[in-house]
């Protein structure tokens, strides 16, 4: 029997290693990306996969700084070995909260392009491994519906994740 396939994007937080652990439970191949540097996570993911005998792979990618040309060669080059892709689920997240006044536009960017940007693209990338009964999963916040003061550039990019999906 042929194993699904998952992409997870963020999946060293603590939302994203929840998911890669019932995901690998239930047998599926595991492709993930990871922007920030967490090796004993990588190492925790990697190990329980391979506990269980399905395949795990996983590239960085920082959101943030990175370039979208490096985002989708790198996506490109993760799922090379794969036709379909069965459940991609747009999970990085990034909140640095400040102060309305206190924002700047190198953080306001950075958080659009973690929590917003990332979504739109990294499903666009992957749309040749998608196919009709592929499920994507966008994960937002209720930062997103209600707001907050002291992260207004997380709530607004939470809330583009919403319509997002809803489009």
């Amino acid at each position: 029997m042929n194993k699904k396939n998952i992409l997870i994007t963020g999946a060293t937080g603590d939302i994203g290693m929840d998911l890669a652990f019932k995901y690998i439970d239930i047998g599926y191949n595991l492709y993930f990306i990871n922007y920030s540097q967490t090796p004993s996570k990588i190492k925790k993911i990697m190990n329980y996969a391979k506990s269980k005998d399905v395949i795990c792979e996983y590239t960085r990618i920082d959101f943030g700084k990175d370039k979208i040309s490096r985002w989708k060669k790198k996506i490109n080059s993760l799922l090379k070995s794969i036709k379909k892709l069965d459940v991609l689920i747009n999970n990085s997240g990034y909140l640095n909260q400040k102060n309305f006044k206190r924002i700047s536009e190198e953080e306001w960017q950075k958080t659009i392009n973690v929590n917003l940007k990332s979504v739109f693209f990294i499903t666009q990338f992957c749309d040749s491994h998608l196919k009709k009964t592929s499920c994507i999963i966008n994960i937002s916040s209720i930062g997103g519906q209600i707001g907050g003061d002291l992260a207004p550039h997380y709530a607004a990019s939470k809330a583009g994740v919403i319509s997002l999906t809803k489009s």
